[in-house]
């Protein structure tokens, strides 16, 4: 599954990118396995995205959760949780 990945904000910096396509090893999936993938590719996506960190998904522009089903070419985003005032 082929998808594009959207990284945003303190995640931007730390992960050293803001968008990436990906060739996922699963020709189906969740963002849960997404999520799961992504802390195996190395220390700084474990950083990110692994324990107990903060963040939100979308997919294709709305908001999802860990059983979010992925689709061929999804567009992707990981961004920290806003807030305002």
């Amino acid at each position: 599954m082929n998808i594009q990945l959207l990284v945003f904000a303190k995640f931007r910096d730390v992960l050293g990118m803001d968008t990436a396509d990906f060739t996922l090893p699963f020709e189906q999936g969740t963002v849960g396995d997404l999520i799961a993938w992504l802390c195996q590719q190395g220390p700084q996506w474990q950083s990110v995205l692994g324990g107990r960190q903060v963040y939100r998904v979308a997919v294709n522009q709305i908001l999802a959760t860990p059983d979010t089903l992925l689709s061929e070419r999804a567009e992707v985003a990981i961004f920290p949780p806003v807030t305002g005032g």
